[in-house]
């Protein structure tokens, strides 16, 4: 083995994922539980390397990601810096979303759909909620969310028009078509 190089094995063969001086600039990786898949950053750019397809030979998936997250369907969804956005949300090579939150940034519990805030209010602290399912455009949920969670596309629970100030908010349930409230908690 080279210094410098990280190498990642698979059954009885190895394969060489990047060679880096001092191995500097090598992190946050990720293997598919299928274990067919790795994903990592290397000085910012966001690889994947395919077992399966690319006969070992990494890919480079995004110039520049400040973060990424691997759900079910096991590509890629990363966030970079915009000037005139802050934060944008892409999914293979598509743009899917401008002025992310990236805090906010987490897949449903059954890891099919990631969801999120956009055109956060600092004051406030409140956003409009967004759902993006495997495949297709995002979906608009709510504006005025603090934060939010899901079992899955069709089950988001989350906090509307919370204040921190006031100490209430209002819990609501998506259910892939409409919005309820569940409680109302006042002190």
């Amino acid at each position: 083995l080279t210094a410098g190089a990280y190498r990642i094995a698979v059954g009885k063969d190895s394969f060489e994922v990047c060679r880096t001086p001092d191995s500097a600039g090598f992190e946050n990786f990720f293997l598919s539980p299928a274990g067919n898949l790795l994903y990592y950053q290397l000085d910012g750019a966001l690889y994947r390397l395919d077992f399966t397809s690319s006969g070992g030979t990494p890919v480079k998936v995004a110039d520049s990601a400040a973060d990424y997250f691997v759900g079910t369907e096991e590509t890629a969804c990363y966030y970079t810096v915009e000037e005139e956005t802050g934060y944008a949300l892409y999914r293979g090579g598509e743009r899917l979303l401008g002025n992310v939150q990236p805090d906010s940034i987490r897949f449903t519990a059954d890891g099919t759909t990631l969801l999120c805030l956009t055109d956060g209010n600092e004051v406030s602290g409140l956003g409009s909620l967004a759902a993006v399912p495997p495949q297709g455009a995002p979906v608009s949920i709510s504006t005025q969310t603090a934060s939010a969670g899901g079992l899955n596309g069709a089950c988001i629970a989350y906090l509307y028009d919370y204040s921190a100030v006031a100490g209430y908010g209002e819990l609501r349930l998506y259910t892939g078509a409409e919005s309820a409230p569940l409680t109302v908690s006042r002190r």
